[in-house]
This record gives C-alpha cells, sequence and structure tokens, in this order.
C-alpha cells in the first residue's frame, strides 16, 4: 500500500485465507493487524522476509493467533449484530 486509506480487504482476505502476510507499515496502519504480519518498508527488508519464511512453516499457533484477532475484531455478523443494536438502541 502507498496510502493509508483504512483496511484493505485485500490484506484481510490474504490473512483469512494465506499463510505468512509480508506488507508495508502502511498497509497496516491503524489496524492493529500487525502482530499477523511480517513488516518492512524497504526492498532490501522485503526480500530478507521473504527470504526467511519462504520455508518457514505456517504453524498451528500462527493460525490460532489469527483466529483470535481476526474473529473478534473482524466477524461480519458480530459486527452487523452490532450495528443492528446501536441502531434500535438509537431509535428506540
Amino acid at each position: 500500500a502507498f496510502s493509508n486509506t483504512g483496511i484493505k480487504l485485500k490484506l484481510l482476505n490474504a490473512l483469512y485465507n494465506g499463510k505468512h502476510c509480508a506488507v508495508n507499515s502502511i498497509m497496516i496502519e491503524g489496524t492493529r493487524l500487525e502482530e499477523l504480519c511480517h513488516v518492512a518498508d524497504k526492498p532490501q527488508a522485503f526480500i530478507e522476509i521473504i527470504d526467511r519464511l519462504y520455508r518457514q512453516p505456517f504453524a498451528a499457533d500462527d493460525i490460532e493467533a489469527r483466529r483470535k484477532l481476526l474473529y473478534t475484531e473482524y466477524d461480519n455478523e458480530a459486527n452487523a449484530r452490532q450495528m443492528v443494536k446501536w441502531i434500535w438502541e438509537t431509535n428506540a
């Protein structure tokens, strides 16, 4: 990402469906997802991260860390229920 325009859907998709994610700091700014990503801001840093992760297995601990954060912060169903609750409380 080259601009901070909120949460990136591509990042969420990669975190829900992929394995290791190498991103720049702009991509995760304000998302609370930095603990799930490998962050680099310079080309050489990306190369080093990719070299290190290429053969590193994606472990059960990695999957569990994603589940804990993604399914509490970015769960569409839970967020939709919360929005409906806010609407009904505001209009009651």
